[in-house]
Formats: C-alpha cells, structure tokens, sequence
C-alpha cells in the first residue's frame, strides 16, 4: 500500500482517508490527531478522489473488497423507524 500511495504522491494515511470519505457505507470519519501538523497532513485527503480503478486496485492490494466488510456492517446495524 506504501509504494501505491507513494507512487501517486500521497501517503497511506491520505489514501485511506480518501477511501473512508468515498464509500457510501461509511457515514462519518474520525481523525485522531494530536499535532496540527497531522491534522493538516489528514485534510490532504480532502483533496484526494479515487477512481474506480484506484478503489479495485486498493481492494487486490490489501487481498479483499473492503467495502464488503463494511456494508454488511450497516446492515446489520439498521434501526427501524
């Protein structure tokens, strides 16, 4: 994942951030950050969209469909109204 995001200019943080914030799934992203300059390297990520063959080449190299993971999760976690 290192050499991916450093290919393209960006850190793993970023890219995973940039993920995080694309994925429908995923409702709201926390940064735990405890210096400014983390904070300002974390909204890099803001900036940062992936496509949908930078999303397919993120899931071969972490060996799975993240996103898999995650959706099951909301469903699960659905409330009626």
């Amino acid at each position: 994942m290192s050499e991916w995001a450093d290919n393209r200019g960006h850190t793993v943080a970023e890219v995973a951030l940039a993920w995080a914030l694309g994925e429908p799934a995923v409702t709201s992203v926390v940064l735990g950050v405890t210096t400014v300059v983390q904070l300002e390297a974390n909204v890099l990520a803001l900036d940062l969209e992936l496509s949908p063959d930078d999303r397919k080449e993120i899931a071969d190299l972490v060996g799975r469909d993240v996103a898999n993971v995650v959706r099951p999760m909301m469903r699960s976690r659905r409330v009626d109204d």
